[in-house]
């Protein structure tokens, strides 16, 4: 693989092997799409999460006096009317 695809890749969102491929035409190169599939599996794209957290069913404050959005949204039911 030519140091200037590598950039290429590096430089794009991770694209895949055929957009990647589309890209470096684009830019003057020349790559086949099983060399563009091969080289994209070489780089790991698995997302990292955290776990979730544990909630125990209480919901505190953090300062005396703070509110939460919640409290300030109204849940009645108000019907609409639509003029035609």
């Amino acid at each position: 693989m030519s140091p200037a695809l590598v950039v290429l890749y590096e430089c794009l969102p991770f694209p895949s092997a055929l957009k990647f491929r589309k890209a470096a035409e684009v830019a003057g190169g020349t790559i086949s799409l099983s060399d563009a599939k091969k080289f994209v599996a070489t780089y790991s794209k698995g997302q990292v999460t955290a776990p979730a957290q544990m909630h125990n069913g209480v919901i505190t404050a953090s300062n005396i006096d703070s509110r939460w959005q919640a409290d300030l949204a109204s849940c009645v039911d108000i019907p609409t009317y639509f003029a035609c």
